[in-house]
């Protein structure tokens, strides 16, 4: 079973590494048939955890339904990248943010019921993803259209946050592999979306590099989730 992980890793982040160079060449159909195959193995990669452990608790449910909800989030803004008009723009970005918030909070709700409680220092890691928002909203760094991508960002960067609290604040609560595993992973996700935003909103002149940093820690990031599961 451990050779079967290190395949599907391997496997996956060749096709992350294939989805940024797709989309940086402006090759969107090819871009989107290899992110949503490498989704799919994440699927596959997620259900084969089930089999690995003696038994599936709560926190393993939790995680395969973020990553099944992931699934739909790729789908959405991926066919985001063919929009043909604003108004269908903006219908597949809050569906990819809507699928995606499911996912944050599984997570959320996963870290917090394994410690089953949260310090309140770390409640400032909230701000992580609220104050590039906020400044690149007010200093025009980033255009977000309109208020409804902005507030729907907003909203997505809050809770990807929290995401990343509980899961810092579950290691330190329990020092243990998958506490560990888990807490990088939502670093991970975070560096990701964030490079994101920059990606759909910034001016930037070669913005189309962010694909990378997207990509690569996007993928990594449901990769350490999906491990976490195996050594919770």
């Amino acid at each position: 079973m451990e050779t079967i992980f290190y395949v599907i890793i391997a496997f996956v982040m060749l096709f992350a590494l294939a989805v940024a160079i797709s989309y940086c060449m402006g090759k969107k159909t090819l871009a989107f048939i290899f992110k949503m195959i490498a989704s799919s193995v994440l699927v596959f990669a997620v259900a084969l955890t089930v089999f690995e452990r003696e038994q599936s608790n709560v926190y393993t449910g939790l995680v395969i339904i973020a990553v099944m909800t992931s699934f739909w989030g790729d789908y959405f803004l991926a066919k985001k990248e063919f929009a043909s008009d604003g108004k269908k723009d903006l219908i597949f970005f809050a569906s990819g943010v809507s699928s995606f918030s499911v996912a944050q909070i599984m997570l959320i709700i996963a870290f917090w019921l394994v410690v089953g409680e949260l310090k309140w220092y770390f409640l400032p890691l909230v701000l992580v993803t609220v104050i590039p928002t906020l400044v690149g909203k007010f200093t025009k760094m980033l255009d977000f259209k309109s208020d409804k991508y902005f507030y729907l960002t907003l909203f997505y960067g809050i809770l990807l946050s929290f995401a990343m609290l509980t899961a810092v604040n579950r290691y330190y609560v329990m020092r243990t592999k998958g506490s560990l595993i888990a807490m990088i992973g939502s670093i991970f996700f975070v560096v990701s979306d964030l490079s994101l935003g920059f990606y759909y909103f910034s001016n930037m002149k070669k913005k189309k590099l962010f694909n990378y940093p997207i990509m690569i820690f996007y993928f990594l990031a449901e990769l350490f989730y999906i491990v976490s599961v195996v050594f919770v």
